[in-house]
């Protein structure tokens, strides 16, 4: 504990600094490298990051999934009188569970910081956002991405001040920027035009029957979508989500009054702010806007299907999920798939858990634990399917793809990598650019993720004076990766696993530290690390791309190096020949049961 008067940086929005006093910034998220010259100048403390120790992430991500399903219970039971329904556990689930996870998740971590630094410096001065600009988020996607920025975030610290220090803090206005679609920006739906949509879906609820079974919002081509029908005979079609207009909204207090009466007993001083602090968070798509959205669901979705089919509509499209939930309670199945890299893989990944949780039936990349039992299943993964593995010599390209992504600089769900881990991230890209022969570096090209999430990549190349070229984001991923000579990826996601899938040489890097994974899936790590495609520092990654840069193909033909790769992509990252026949075999035997 420090008797020092100081003044506590919450944010990265200089408005609410005090640079007249010594500074203690909350985290590193207060800290944009595009600001660098003026900050470090300030010689600030940064309270030290709460998640780098992987024990401290364990208990709290245990912790928080606890809380989650108790007051989920709970809170169920009150969406029911809120809204005069009788719905079941699952409904609720499936329409209210993504949000609430995530919103614990940053309730609880933007506590555990405002606790640390106000137990190290008791004596503090800081500037709040003014309740005057406090807004509430419109639905789950609304959420998120208000919680990868600065003034939502604010509005969080500021709440948790107010409610936990008794005394008066100056506070400011500030707009806290809304989003102008509710839906998730990154479209995975291969057909974008909303008329397309609108159409497609007018004609299925027309020529539908109750057999079918409907995916939504594929994740596949446009062929592999049409060849699914054809061979199915039309019993597995797609349905499209379309976008829901942003409408202004009355707040109604009595019914946000009823959830604060939860029964729910608390525990600690942080689950007395939680239920202190729902009624006014909630987002309005679960309170003011849901009979609407109900409505517009069942007007839109007129379907009377055998199974519901998503990979990526159980999160952020609250029309599906409504539908969806609704139609399971008139006993319709549904069918999780995956959609990420990280499944199966990662020790702690609760979407993985929610999306096994709700429904009847989850297929995989290739992997099966035990504790899933028959309810998961092994396919082809959808995002390989239809596609062709290259067999030809690499030598004939020329350049290295390195592909990166970004997370933002605040946590949004408790999961690992965290954004404690993001600057150790950045680093390892400048150590391994700087690590390769210049005659490589001349032919590498830098793929970065769509956002930045004002992680400054650009700015921290500039100050690395790294001169490289980017990868065209507007080239579809498929169409640079079937270019390169040799694929780089610093991290556990999705890309790597595509490349390993098409037989593309590739080499993976990462902090060992940064992940938690499987002990199943060490095994496969241990096989790539040793034939030289995985490594766990970007020196070992560079030196190994300087080394076989011009005999890529004797080093990715070899038998030793082509049976790691196959080993590990029959468990995660299954490819097939037969793919389209392996998913529509399965999915009419599944639409066939009890018939």
């Amino acid at each position: 504990m420090k008797k020092e008067r100081v003044f506590l940086a919450t944010t990265a929005l200089e408005e609410f600094w005090d640079t007249k006093k010594p500074v203690v910034f909350l985290g590193d998220w207060c800290l944009r490298p595009s600001r660098k010259d003026f900050w470090q100048k300030l010689n600030g403390n940064i309270i030290e990051g709460i998640w780098r120790e992987k024990q401290n992430f364990i208990a709290s991500y245990d912790y928080v999934n606890r809380l989650y399903e108790r007051l989920l219970f709970n809170l169920a039971i009150s969406m029911n009188e809120v809204h005069g329904e009788e719905h079941g556990m699952r409904y609720w689930r499936i329409i209210i569970g993504p949000w609430l996870f995530h919103y614990l998740s940053v309730l609880y971590d933007r506590y555990l910081y405002i606790d640390k630094a106000t137990s190290e410096y008791p004596e503090f001065e800081t500037i709040l956002l003014s309740e005057k600009s406090f807004v509430i988020p419109e639905n789950t996607v609304d959420f998120i991405q208000l919680v990868a920025d600065d003034p939502y975030n604010l509005q969080i610290f500021s709440k948790i001040l107010l409610t936990k220090v008794d005394r008066d803090f100056e506070a400011k206005e500030f707009p806290i920027r809304h989003i102008e679609s509710r839906t998730n920006k990154r479209n995975y739906s291969c057909f974008k035009s909303l008329n397309k949509k609108k159409i497609i879906n007018t004609l299925l609820s027309v020529g539908s029957s109750k057999n079918n079974i409907f995916m939504f919002s594929p994740y596949l081509t446009k062929y592999v979508i049409f060849r699914i029908a054809l061979k199915s005979r039309g019993k597995i079609l797609p349905i499209f989500p379309e976008d829901t207009i942003m409408r202004t909204t009355q707040i109604d207090i009595g019914k946000r009054e009823l959830l604060g009466t939860l029964s729910f007993e608390e525990q600690c001083e942080f689950e007395k702010l939680v239920l202190s602090f729902l009624p006014s968070d909630i987002p309005l798509c679960f309170i003011e806007n849901y009979k609407a959205l109900k409505e517009e669901a069942l007007k839109e979705y007129t379907l009377n299907p055998k199974a519901i089919l998503s990979w990526i509509g159980w999160y952020f499209h609250e029309k599906f999920k409504i539908w969806a939930a609704h139609m399971s309670e008139r006993g319709v199945k549904l069918i999780g798939a995956q959609h990420g890299g990280n499944y199966g893989l990662d020790r702690y990944m609760w979407a993985m858990e929610h999306e096994i949780e709700i429904n009847d039936k989850f297929y995989t990349w290739g992997w099966h634990y035990e504790e899933f039992g028959d309810k998961v299943k092994p396919l082809p993964a959808s995002i390989l399917v239809g596609k062709k593995s290259r067999n030809k010599s690499s030598l004939n390209k020329e350049h290295i793809l390195y592909a990166r992504i970004a997370w933002p600089r605040f946590l949004y769900r408790m999961q690992y990598p965290t954004n404690n881990h993001l600057e150790a991230y950045h680093e390892y890209m400048i150590t391994f650019i700087r690590r390769l022969d210049t005659r490589i570096r001349a032919v590498l090209k830098l793929r970065l993720f769509f956002q930045d999430y004002g992680g400054d990549v650009l700015k921290r190349l500039h100050d690395a004076k790294i001169n490289i070229q980017l990868d065209n984001l507007s080239i579809p991923f498929q169409s640079s990766i079937d270019s390169c000579r040799l694929f780089v990826c610093d991290q556990i996601s999705t890309t790597y696993a595509e490349a390993l899938a098409k037989n593309i040489p590739t080499i993976i890097f990462f902090d060992p530290d940064m992940y938690i994974h499987r002990i199943k899936a060490e095994s496969c790590f241990d096989d790539l690390q040793r034939v030289g495609i995985m490594h766990y520092s970007p020196e070992s990654a560079a030196k190994k791309v300087n080394e076989l840069y011009d005999i890529v193909d004797e080093w990715w033909n070899d038998g030793e190096t082509q049976w790691a790769r196959s080993k590990f992509c029959s468990l995660y990252a299954r490819s097939s020949s037969d793919g389209i026949n392996e998913w529509v075999n399965e999915l009419m035997n599944l639409s066939n049961a009890g018939e």
